[in-house]
């Protein structure tokens, strides 16, 4: 059974969000414990700790999603978009999407996505942007360059980030203009995708959307974690590897320091590829 928050009737109402007072976890087709609720689409918190079957290893700090941690309240909701349609491309509403992938993301990758893109947006925030039809070509390379350097606590350049840190960088403000169709309370100006300078996926999929490759994950545990068959998507182009250095990688940027190092980066970045 679902229970909805105060006041999801009302935010779910006509012309809102498609995936308004949806349950989460049955979307995204995750058990909940007996006598758990999933979180609701509504909530700017989604405890995902009710889910059956998480490995051990899975902390419990990685299996909620706060948005909250986005400053401007105007973009949760995107980013809530955002996540669903990377985990659930199967919706009817997502894949029609020329742009978007058709392989479901693991609550890993988008816990990473997540981190990542509260470091977007609250770079934006800083730089004076208020609404995402705001953003230029300008912004993204600044933010790119932002996070191509690393810097110890005092602001001294200590090293350049690796390659899959500015992979990164490029592909999360790309992938909102993949789901721009989608969002319902923000999205970029009409018809403006950021460019890649880096091995980023910048083609649509094309694949038939009755392909099998499109079913969803057999169990929780592939809907989670990424396992050995995670390697390049099938409906995404070939890309050249690069090797990651071996040392943790940071940002003068707080709030993307978190989703920097570049074990979880090169994780990320081969999903994508």
């Amino acid at each position: 059974m679902t229970v909805l928050p105060d006041g999801a009737e009302e935010a779910g109402r006509p012309g809102r969000s498609v995936f308004a007072c949806t349950a989460v976890c049955e979307l995204i087709r995750l058990p909940v414990r007996l006598g758990c609720h999933s979180p609701v689409f509504e909530q700017n918190v989604w405890d995902l700790t009710v889910v059956d079957g998480i490995p051990r290893f899975f902390s419990p700090s990685r299996r909620i999603l706060d948005f909250t941690k986005i400053r401007n309240p105007r973009w949760w909701t995107v980013a809530k978009e955002y996540l669903l349609a990377l985990m659930a491309p199967e919706h009817e509403q997502i894949r029609v999407l020329p742009d978007a992938y058709r392989l479901p993301k693991t609550l890993t990758t988008c816990q990473q996505r997540l981190e990542w893109l509260t470091g977007w947006m609250n770079w934006l925030t800083k730089q004076g942007v208020t609404s995402l039809s705001e953003v230029t070509q300008g912004h993204c390379d600044r933010f790119l360059q932002h996070r191509s350097t690393i810097y110890d606590r005092d602001g001294s350049f200590l090293r350049d980030a690796s390659d899959d840190t500015r992979m990164m960088a490029e592909l999360i403000p790309r992938e909102l203009a993949y789901y721009g169709d989608l969002f319902s309370a923000e999205r970029y100006q009409e018809g403006f995708c950021p460019r890649a300078t880096t091995a980023v996926r910048t083609e649509g999929n094309t694949e038939d959307p009755a392909s099998p490759r499109r079913a969803p994950a057999a169990t929780a545990g592939r809907r989670l974690v990424p396992g050995p068959e995670s390697g390049p998507a099938p409906d995404h182009p070939p890309a050249r590897r690069r090797p990651a250095p071996g040392h943790p990688q940071g940002s003068s940027d707080a709030a993307g320091r978190a989703g920097n190092s570049p074990g979880r980066d090169v994780a990320a970045a081969r999903e994508d590829r």
